[in-house]
């Protein structure tokens, strides 16, 4: 790999592109050779023997020694080119290189768990939470395509691509995420990976009904679900699901109905369910959520997040930079985005708008709304809000319709607007108004 960019300038560039770091070659010794190599390519010097050479020939180690003769010299130097006859597979030694740091970290990261798991005392879920992090911490997914460089094998590759996409969807035309609501996924697209959806309400108006029926309906057509709930117990988030595929009202449920309606409900269900992970995670942070969204998809292989909602997310114990409200949820949104476009997964967020914003309930929040609520309007790829058009109709017969706007206020790759659903008072469940 070091052959590759003492006889290729480019080479450096593609390097880095992977996304190798000095401290990922076995030799710190190496790594300074990288390093070095990468400080003159930024500096826009030649990376050559010659400069190499003497820039390794002015740094000392802490016994004395320069960098290049705990690196054997020139003469080592002039042996990587010899032995490198062409720097066309750079990315692929680099990659090699990365990919054993890499393990040399898992295996540090697991002797680690041991010793935690042997000397723990107190409760096991501050032990599964400390682990958590020390795993996640161990696995964090690089990006190998921060760079695109034009070239005809680039644009091969897109039409590649392309025919992927089409013979997905032909296979399955459910392989994208979607609300499930036709006429907002109509203009919403779908949620892509590595993009975050918020859905954004007032309370009590249906932020937690729309992911759990959101994370149902793509269960349903075979994506695996990590479902986070901070408010709702597991039980109850078990409840709302029969209510809403059994039409057995709640209350019986909780007075322990299980009659014919029951059965057929979890019959219905068992097909699909299995695509579900409910996390109940009161009091936890983003981090928490982070390293387990990176556990569970190293062990599943998930196709979407739900993180049912911001504002039940404990913020960070610790605040030495002194950050107002809003700055401490903007750190948790950016980490829980963060950790989308790390990991490729769509994810749903649900959030609370600003407290300013409960006063007139007529009218629908806005995305001035939203703010102070981690900038979420900013970092959100899409947004959509929920708005009960008649706020003070009081408690509806169950089985009837409830007006509901949905308006996108955001949509990165498509279009905003607003449409009418209906929510079926009573059984939990979203609909087209049309339906």
């Amino acid at each position: 790999m070091i052959g590759s960019c003492l006889i290729d300038h480019d080479a450096i560039l593609r390097a880095r592109e992977v996304g190798l770091q000095p401290s990922d070659f076995y030799s710190p010794a190496w790594g300074v050779v990288y390093e070095v190599m990468q400080e003159l390519a930024m500096s826009l010097r030649p990376v050559d023997i010659v400069t190499v050479a003497d820039a390794l020939a002015a740094r000392r180690n802490g016994d004395g020694r320069t960098i290049l003769e705990h690196v054997g010299g020139s003469a080592i130097l002039t042996a990587t080119i010899e032995k490198t006859p062409t720097a066309i597979h750079v990315a692929h030694y680099a990659g090699m290189v990365r990919d054993a740091a890499r393990q040399r970290e898992l295996i540090r990261a697991c002797a680690e768990i041991t010793g935690l798991a042997y000397n723990h005392e107190g409760e096991i879920a501050s032990l599964y939470a400390e682990a958590g992090r020390v795993f996640a911490g161990a696995v964090k997914t690089v990006g190998t395509r921060s760079h695109i460089y034009g070239s005809d094998e680039v644009l091969t590759e897109y039409l590649v691509n392309q025919q992927r996409r089409e013979e997905d969807l032909a296979n399955n035309p459910h392989a994208q995420v979607k609300t499930g609501l036709a006429n907002l996924d109509a203009m919403l697209g779908d949620i892509a990976p590595g993009k975050l959806h918020a859905i954004v309400a007032r309370s009590s108006v249906g932020k937690t009904m729309y992911c759990e029926q959101l994370a149902e309906y793509n269960a349903m057509h075979g994506h695996r679900v990590a479902y986070y709930h901070l408010e709702q117990q597991g039980q109850d988030m078990l409840d709302r699901m029969i209510c809403r595929h059994s039409g057995v009202s709640l209350y019986e449920l909780r007075n322990g109905y299980h009659g014919p309606e029951v059965d057929a409900a979890i019959d219905r269900t068992r097909g699909w369910f299995a695509n579900m992970t409910y996390v109940h995670c009161p009091g936890k942070g983003a981090d928490w959520i982070v390293a387990d969204v990176q556990r569970l998809h190293a062990e599943l292989g998930l196709g979407l997040v739900v993180v049912d909602y911001l504002q039940k997310v404990m913020l960070p114990e610790t605040n030495k930079a002194g950050l107002n409200s809003a700055q401490l949820w903007g750190g948790v949104v950016e980490t829980l985005k963060t950790c989308a476009e790390v990991t490729g997964l769509p994810m749903v967020l649900g959030s609370q708008v600003r407290k300013s914003a409960f006063g007139n309930r007529n009218e629908p929040p806005t995305a001035e709304d939203i703010r102070n609520t981690g900038e979420l309007e900013e970092k959100a790829n899409q947004v959509v809000i929920l708005h009960r058009k008649n706020p003070n109709e009081g408690i509806l017969a169950r089985g009837s319709r409830q007006l509901l706007t949905a308006v996108v206020a955001k949509n990165t790759q498509g279009q905003t607007g607003e449409t009418t659903i209906a929510h079926i008072a009573g059984h939990y469940t979203l609909r087209n108004w049309e339906e």
